[in-house]
């Protein structure tokens, strides 16, 4: 078991303006760092324009960034993402041609405005599959976890 502590990082805790930092920490009973199961031990952010969080960094349980993979951790099942055939499991690749790096960039780029079908690429095992998505909300929850080297996918592996 491990506790969630949040730290906010600026004058008025609720405000999400621009340059206001955010850090959550997974400790354990004792107050020491310990990672969660998506082996994350903390991350953090710094809202840009907009009030969007910006880019976010994730550490392992020594303070060293991490790369991470965002998963659909849950498939809501009225959402477009359902419809699309999106499974929970399946990793995200690139948005709209651009890479997933981490929530917050995918968060801003869904709410882009335009009705253009946006393509969204995503890895499901070793199966690299494409969709065609709508602006907007997916219906799914995403997550964050330490991204798996290549070589965890056997010899086979796809280049991301």
């Amino acid at each position: 078991t491990y506790v969630t502590k949040i730290i906010f990082c600026a004058a008025n805790p609720r405000s999400r303006a621009s340059g206001n930092e955010i850090e959550e920490a997974y400790l354990d009973d004792t107050g020491r760092p310990i990672a969660n199961r998506d082996g994350i031990t903390r991350w953090t952010t710094k809202y840009s324009e907009g009030s969007n969080p910006g880019d976010m960094t994730y550490y392992d349980q020594d303070g060293k960034p991490v790369a991470v993979e965002i998963y659909l951790a849950q498939v809501l099942p009225d959402g477009q993402a359902k419809e699309a055939g999106l499974l929970d499991g399946d990793v995200l690749v690139s948005y709209d041609g651009k890479t997933v790096r981490n929530n917050a960039e995918i968060t801003a780029w869904l709410q882009t405005s335009g009705d253009t079908l946006r393509e969204l690429v995503v890895l499901r095992g070793q199966l690299r599959l494409t969709f065609k998505m709508k602006p907007g909300k997916m219906g799914v929850l995403m997550k964050a976890r330490v991204a798996q080297p290549p070589s965890a996918f056997g010899s086979n592996a796809l280049h991301r």
